[in-house]
């Protein structure tokens, strides 16, 4: 059990707490313009995910993936590529003569890919920084990393046309599941940590049946559609699923949809309160926060205090209870806690839900960090109050948290 002494003290609780702090008008209508302004502003709306690219490293023989993250609405850059390195590459990035080149913010390194097409890159390393891991090989030149975007689960645009369906009592550490995208009968099928291969291609829909092919031809798979929650694999009609660690998929085996009530297990439902995390839309008003939430599946609690709202949401229900006064602290467990604020010329005691507005949102992590995006800021923070980031948006922060820490799961 994993339990801070002392209460993290950090940025946001300032936040929640203003609401209970005697100030002077002007010092109100400042505070409230501020917050209204980072709802406004905020980088981490979802207009502003759908103009990230993710590539990823094809045919990566390490067990870390490395990718590439760029946002194109600021010219920024993420590069990871060593899961044992604590240094994160982060910059600005320019394409010029059919090249993109990549520059970190501390002017270390510089990377240079050839622009194949738009959902390629090859590593041109005669014109780069070297790229050395610490485990297992360095980055060769004209490695190539692939566009990852038409997959990525976090797409707000496509989230409402994919569904996802997870391997039911899968043993292994790793959650094997199937995203389909009813927008474009495409599919992606991960079923293992340790291998490169992504399945990806397109499904269609027949007799009962839900098949798989991949786009490179190699691979095809066959489901028996039971309801529209729950998939069983048909071995006999599908190539055979191997994992190099583990066990394979056993024909018979069932994938459900992560909403069931009941079938959510603790380490599905740590991936979906993650992804909640990234995706949480921070434009929207509260009661439309409410829905968001109550689509995951994630148990979660509200409550009005001083003239504002807070919604926790963790994997049980007992872990979801608010405290008095609102404490940002670890846990033994993972859990996110979404803060809304009144108009302070406007008597809360109405608690009009309507009026509230977006003042922040964190994660705390048993694993010892607390991301945190509020008022045009973001931090990760250490039990210790020391911060250790104050520039990654929501999906970098995770991507820190997943690489720094082990997830506590009971």
């Amino acid at each position: 059990m994993r339990l801070a002494g002392k209460a993290s003290i950090s940025i946001i609780t300032a936040v929640f707490l203003a609401g209970c702090a005697r100030q002077t008008d002007k010092t109100d209508i400042t505070e409230e313009k501020q917050v209204i302004n980072a709802v406004e502003t905020n980088v981490y709306n979802s207009n502003k995910q759908n103009n990230t690219k993710t590539y990823t490293l094809k045919d990566d023989s390490e067990e870390f993936i490395s990718q590439i993250i760029i946002d194109e609405s600021d010219n920024t850059f993420t590069f990871s590529y060593d899961v044992m390195s604590s240094y994160l590459a982060y910059g600005q990035y320019t394409e010029s003569e059919g090249q993109l080149k990549l520059k970190t913010d501390d002017g270390k390194y510089h990377y240079t890919f050839d622009i194949i097409d738009e959902n390629t890159l090859k590593f041109k390393q005669e014109n780069s920084s070297r790229i050395n891991r610490i485990t297992g090989n360095g980055i060769a030149d004209g490695a190539e990393f692939i566009n990852a975007v038409e997959t990525n689960v976090y797409n707000s645009n496509k989230q409402n046309n994919t569904k996802t369906y997870t391997l039911k009592d899968d043993s292994e550490e790793f959650i094997s599941q199937i995203i389909i995208d009813e927008s474009d009968n495409t599919f992606t099928f991960s079923y293992d940590v340790m291998s490169s291969y992504l399945a990806y291609g397109q499904y269609t829909e027949s007799e009962g049946q839900l098949k798989l092919k991949t786009d490179d031809g190699k691979y095809h798979y066959t489901f028996d559609i039971i309801d529209e929650n729950t998939l069983k694999f048909k071995q006999e009609n599908s190539s055979r699923i191997n994992r190099i660690t583990g066990n394979g998929i056993a024909d018979g085996a069932e994938f459900v949809t992560g909403i069931l009530s009941g079938n959510i297990t603790n380490t599905d439902g740590l991936e979906i309160l993650r992804k909640l995390y990234i995706d949480f839309p921070q434009d929207a008003s509260y009661q439309e926060a409410i829905s968001f939430i109550q689509e995951s599946g994630l148990p979660y609690s509200e409550r009005k205090l001083n003239g504002s709202r807070y919604i926790k949401i963790a994997l049980e229900k007992p872990d979801t209870f608010i405290e008095t006064p609102v404490i940002d602290t670890f846990k033994n467990y993972d859990y996110i806690e979404a803060s809304y604020m009144y108009p302070k010329k406007e008597n809360n005691n109405n608690d009009e839900r309507d009026k509230y507005f977006f003042a922040g949102i964190i994660y705390v992590s048993a694993g010892g960090y607390q991301l945190e995006s509020h008022d045009n800021s973001t931090f990760i923070t250490n039990k210790d109050g020391e911060i250790a980031d104050s520039k990654m948006d929501r999906q970098e922060q995770m991507y820190f948290l997943e690489s720094h820490t082990e997830p506590v799961i009971e």
